[in-house]
């Protein structure tokens, strides 16, 4: 399938997560009429980025996105809370645990030198795990550089300078 043809596929799951084409005209700048024509293949007109982010987001997931981040080679991973239990030590224990269970669940699908469709479907499930905690340990790491709750002294953890005499 080609990226045209994923991205109108897409468009049609859209706009039927958001209620088909009269409830997506509802939260959004354009006409119902308008959302049958943006999915379908033999039509050049494709649907307004503006339009997008008003469907993602009042369907709370991001159907059409995700297909433009695999186009341009990125994974698309839930940005993180940073919630109270922002314990840096916490996160890299929970990025350790996570990371392991991807390889060991990878070591164990290629015993016998091929991972088919179906451990291939598991696997994706352990590695968007493994890409979540990972997410949620930088988001930590984002909020602590710029002084957020998640602070040093908040965590429990310190933050040492990499650089010789800072």
């Amino acid at each position: 399938m080609s990226i045209y043809e994923a991205l109108k596929a897409a468009t049609r799951d859209l706009v039927a997560a958001a209620g088909g084409c009269t409830r997506a005209a509802k939260v959004s700048r354009v006409e119902a009429a308008a959302f049958s024509r943006y999915g379908q293949w033999g039509d050049p007109r494709c649907i307004p980025v503006d339009v997008v982010a008003d469907l993602e987001q009042d369907v709370g997931e991001p159907i059409l996105t995700r297909i433009l981040a695999d186009a341009a080679g990125y994974v698309l991973v839930p940005k993180a809370q940073v919630a109270e239990r922002a314990a840096l030590p916490q996160h890299m224990a929970d990025v350790a645990g996570a990371a392991g269970a991807a390889i060991a669940d990878m070591a164990q699908a290629l015993a016998d030198g091929v991972v088919d469709a179906r451990e291939a479907a598991a696997l994706k499930t352990t590695f968007a795990k493994a890409q979540t905690e990972l997410a949620e340990a930088e988001a930590v790491l984002a909020d602590v550089a710029h002084g957020g709750s998640a602070a040093p002294e908040a965590t429990g953890a310190s933050v040492t300078s990499l650089r010789r005499g800072a």
